[in-house]
């Protein structure tokens, strides 16, 4: 199982923190089942311009099998997820490409 973090970074000041606590709460629930994660904040630089950022994340997303949608600290679905274009973007070709969107 390999789960993608989808989550809003662009305008988020407390992106990294959100991202981390999701990381850390996805590896619990799952860890029986051998997890492996891929958190975008761990792909990137710190000032890369975003579309390269968002590139490398497709790029990444595409060898997973689940992909989690994150809201602060929380591990579920985000509320309004449609004000973030990346995570629009991650979403609509997860279900193109038939990888699972976790729902909590």
């Amino acid at each position: 199982m390999t789960v993608y973090i989808s989550g809003k970074i662009s305008g988020n000041k407390n992106y990294f923190e959100e991202f981390i606590k999701a990381h850390a709460m996805i590896r619990i629930k799952y860890m029986s089942k051998g997890v492996c994660i891929i958190n975008p904040v761990n792909l990137n630089k710190e000032g890369t311009e975003r579309i390269k950022c968002m590139r490398n994340d497709i790029f990444h997303l595409l060898d997973c099998t689940h992909v989690a949608m994150v809201k602060a600290y929380y591990f579920k679905i985000i509320p309004k997820w449609w004000f973030s274009k990346g995570v629009r973007l991650e979403r609509a070709i997860a279900k193109q490409v038939g990888i699972k969107v976790l729902k909590y």
